[in-house]
């Protein structure tokens, strides 16, 4: 796999406003267990993960952004509730199965999107 090009993620990782606005909106709608495709640098889980959410699967397909994902586990800068796989929806397991799945700031990376939500709706609880 290669090395996702797009440095915009350490910018929006300090887009607070944004963050707090995302957090107020989805917050209330996302509990049980979650899986967040394309989390990045984690800063998504940072904001959304709440006391409602049982586990949060942060799936990364780039090698470095999921060793950046490990380490802020680790460092408890996320929390406890996370786990960090790297691969797309493809790699997961066969009946692995979520009640919210998030696409945010993904969708537009990916080439079949319809393909891909499919794939998703496949794994909803």
């Amino acid at each position: 796999m290669s090395s996702y090009p797009g440095s915009e993620l350490v910018l929006f990782q300090h887009a607070r406003n944004w963050k707090t606005y995302l957090g107020r909106v989805l917050r209330p709608w996302v509990s049980g267990s979650v899986l967040e495709v394309g989390s990045g640098m984690g800063a998504t889980a940072e904001i959304l993960v709440s006391d409602a959410v049982r586990k949060w699967t942060c799936l990364e397909p780039d090698p470095s952004l999921a060793n950046a994902i490990e380490s802020k586990i680790r460092a408890g800068v996320l929390p406890a509730q996370c786990i960090c796989r790297q691969g797309t929806i493809g790699d997961l397991e066969p009946d692995a199965t979520f009640d919210a799945i998030l696409y945010i700031d993904v969708l537009e990376h990916i080439g079949d999107d319809r393909g891909e939500l499919a794939a998703a709706a496949s794994r909803l609880e």
